[in-house]
């Protein structure tokens, strides 16, 4: 599962780096998220012709939505409700943090990563930093640490 977007655009992953961290893989991603998302998804998708990327944004309720959730293999997380619900139903989930926000409102779930730059800015300005700075070596480390295959 893929939950890129936030309420606070700030919070959302850079479109940029989206290929970055995800190129190379041969996983099957959905990206999750509102109606309102569902033109961001569709350029996601487009900007990303090399991975596997499906969109349900908009597509279902939120109980419909966790039911699919809790099939996927793992979640990648902006700081959002998604990323909180997929921790707490037990699917592995990597989630982005900046802004030194991870200690008081990380989720809360059993096998989480957490990914926090925000060490790197400050004066804060606004996670621009954070997650940017984000690398796909980050990425590759938090999904292997899952231990899927175990």
């Amino acid at each position: 599962a893929l939950f890129p977007f936030s309420v606070a655009k700030s919070r959302t992953f850079p479109k940029k780096k989206i290929n970055e961290w995800l190129s190379e893989s041969s996983e099957h991603f959905v990206i999750f998220g509102a109606e309102s998302d569902r033109k961001n998804a569709e350029e996601i998708i487009q900007q990303n012709k090399n991975i596997k990327i499906t969109s349900f944004c908009g597509d279902y309720e939120l109980r419909k939505s966790i039911a699919l959730i809790s099939s996927c293999k793992y979640a990648i997380a902006a700081d959002s409700g998604l990323g909180h619900i997929s921790s707490i139903i037990g699917i592995p989930t990597i989630s982005f943090f900046g802004a030194g926000r991870s200690i008081e409102t990380r989720p809360i779930g059993r096998s989480n990563i957490i990914i926090d730059k925000s060490e790197l800015c400050n004066p804060c300005k606004k996670n621009i930093c954070c997650l940017n700075s984000i690398k796909k070596s980050d990425v590759n480390y938090a999904i292997d640490s899952l231990r899927l295959d175990s």
